[in-house]
């Protein structure tokens, strides 16, 4: 995959938006890459109450946490793993969750902030990125702290 992105990004990246084409656009056959966008509303605190360890196995002749090609957290389930990003079979981590009703708490309540310094710093680069761009440096001023 990062070789394919790497041959196919021919234009300049200005906004994190550029990403997301480049890798979904960097594949034709079989399919173009599926990409998700995550946001900040998608990071949760996972605490050593919800789960003891990602190693799919317990023998030696098992699963170590090598082979994991994923995970997927989901509120009501246990916690799964697929060895293989082709078919995706999800599995079980077998006796690994602890409590299923813990509840989950957000990361991030809001976008991140940035600081007064790198603010300016991003309005002074805009002068050599195209003019269709700044609309997104323009509000990051919504995201901005104060630095003490």
């Amino acid at each position: 995959m990062h070789s394919l992105i790497e041959r196919n990004t021919c234009t300049d990246v200005c906004i994190p938006r550029d990403y997301l084409v480049i890798m979904t656009t960097a594949r034709r056959n079989p399919a173009p890459y599926i990409v998700k966008s995550p946001s900040y509303t998608d990071f949760y605190k996972l605490s050593d109450q919800q789960i003891t360890s990602i190693c799919p196995g317990k023998k030696v002749s098992d699963s170590t946490v090598h082979h994991v090609k994923g995970l997927r957290y989901s509120q009501n389930i246990p916690v799964e793993y697929t060895s293989s990003f082709e078919n995706e079979k999800w599995v079980a981590l077998l006796n690994r969750s602890r409590n299923l009703d813990t509840f989950w708490l957000r990361v991030f309540n809001k976008p991140r902030s940035i600081s007064k310094k790198k603010f300016d710093n991003l309005q002074f680069m805009k002068q050599v990125l195209p003019i269709d761009v700044n609309n997104f440096y323009d509000n990051i001023f919504s995201c901005l702290k104060t630095v003490q």
